[in-house]
């Protein structure tokens, strides 16, 4: 039976207080590109104090050691807006970014979609935050809506979000423009005319049968549904709902927003969240939805606690990672929120007989062994920087 996997090398509670990992946090995103988790922003405790502050820190993970890494930006990211953003990774374009707000949430809202730049160097790799040159009916200026790509056409959509006031469903559609070393975004609006959908912010979307499915969300007092999923039809220009199948035994999932969702091939993995629209009741829940049948089924584990706000990823071998969020109690008492920056993961498929090796030897030998990244990526060199210490181990 798959397991929650909580791995720190320091702290087997799986929430280390080291310098080394990032401080806990909420409203942040997590994305994969290769054999790296990327976190950026979102509201982060103040160690050793009361309160929080807005998080302006890029960290990197270490997919196969779990080994964190803080990376400086070449520049200030004046025009990425650190919570509640939407961040997704594509093998064209990178990491793209739209929306977020600062604090207090609604003030300062961004409207650009932005890329980070990661270059090669003689000294190592630079990072950057770079915003796009906009063109047509840009989206308006929103946090807690969500981007998907499309890069068989070359284009993106954006879905949704509030300005702290009013909720959308508008959807937009980004196509791109290749211009010198930069790029362009040529914004269309879709619709605005949202019949039978109603505005929201922090829900998912996944793009399947040329659909924009809608999953959860909310606005100030109500949550929307998951098992009843709205969808926007591209080839038809329209909103329509689609029924799906319960799990035998334990029917639908319940309404949420403030969840994180991954796909992987045709599962739909979904998981915590809100319950309730002031934040009292939070989930621990595990889903999964077959898109081949449209079928829920309700995975017998659980994330470590209740938890809204986290951020989730799936990489190529089929290893969910959560990351972060809200954490609450199981009280049925109004909750009490903390925040945590503990990295929980599952597989979602069975993962290569590779990954499973790396895996194993990078974390049981964690403390004695200091990969290099190129180790990650070259399974020779990966042999010969593990060889000398595994071959030091006394067999008893």
């Amino acid at each position: 039976m798959p397991q929650i996997e909580r791995s720190h090398p320091d702290n087997l509670l799986g929430e280390p207080k080291c310098d080394c990992c990032p401080p806990a946090m909420s409203g942040h995103r997590l994305a994969i590109v290769g054999n790296y988790a990327y976190v950026y922003g979102g509201l982060c405790e103040k160690r050793d104090q009361e309160g929080f502050r807005i998080s302006t820190d890029l960290w990197r993970l270490r997919l196969v050691d779990n080994t964190w890494k803080r990376i400086p930006l070449k520049e200030e990211a004046y025009y990425f807006a650190p919570v509640s953003y939407a961040w997704i990774a594509t093998k064209k374009w990178g990491l793209l970014t739209f929306g977020g707000t600062g604090f207090p949430f609604g003030v300062t809202i961004n409207d650009k979609l932005c890329r980070l730049s990661i270059k090669n160097t003689k000294d190592g790799c630079e990072y950057n935050v770079v915003p796009l040159q906009a063109y047509g009916s840009s989206p308006l200026a929103t946090y807690g809506g969500a981007l998907i790509a499309d890069e068989d056409n070359d284009c993106i959509y954006y879905v949704g979000g509030t300005n702290g006031h009013e909720y959308y469903c508008d959807v937009y559609r980004g196509d791109f423009l290749p211009f010198g070393e930069t790029s362009k975004v040529y914004w269309t609006l879709l619709t605005s005319h949202c019949f039978g959908v109603a505005g929201r912010y922090r829900h998912e979307i996944v793009l399947y049968d040329n659909k924009i499915l809608i999953f959860g969300g909310g606005n100030i007092d109500t949550l929307y549904s998951v098992n009843n999923i709205s969808y926007f039809d591209l080839e038809e220009n329209n909103f329509g709902v689609l029924n799906t199948t319960p799990d035998p035994e334990n029917h639908f999932p319940p309404k949420r927003d403030c969840f994180s969702l991954v796909r992987y091939n045709n599962l739909v993995f979904l998981m915590g969240g809100r319950a309730t629209p002031d934040g009292r009741s939070l989930l621990d829940d595990i889903w999964c939805l077959d898109l081949s049948t449209f079928t829920w089924h309700k995975n017998s584990m659980k994330l470590s606690f209740r938890t809204a706000f986290q951020a989730s990823a799936v990489d190529d071998n089929g290893r969910v990672y959560v990351f972060g969020g809200q954490r609450g109690s199981y009280s049925p008492q109004p909750i009490h929120i903390g925040r945590t920056n503990m990295i929980q993961s599952f597989i979602a498929s069975p993962p290569s007989l590779k990954s499973i090796c790396q895996r194993f030897i990078a974390q049981r030998y964690k403390k004695g062994i200091s990969l290099s990244d190129k180790a990650v990526y070259s399974p020779e060199m990966f042999v010969k920087e593990v060889l000398p210490h595994y071959s030091a181990i006394k067999i008893k």
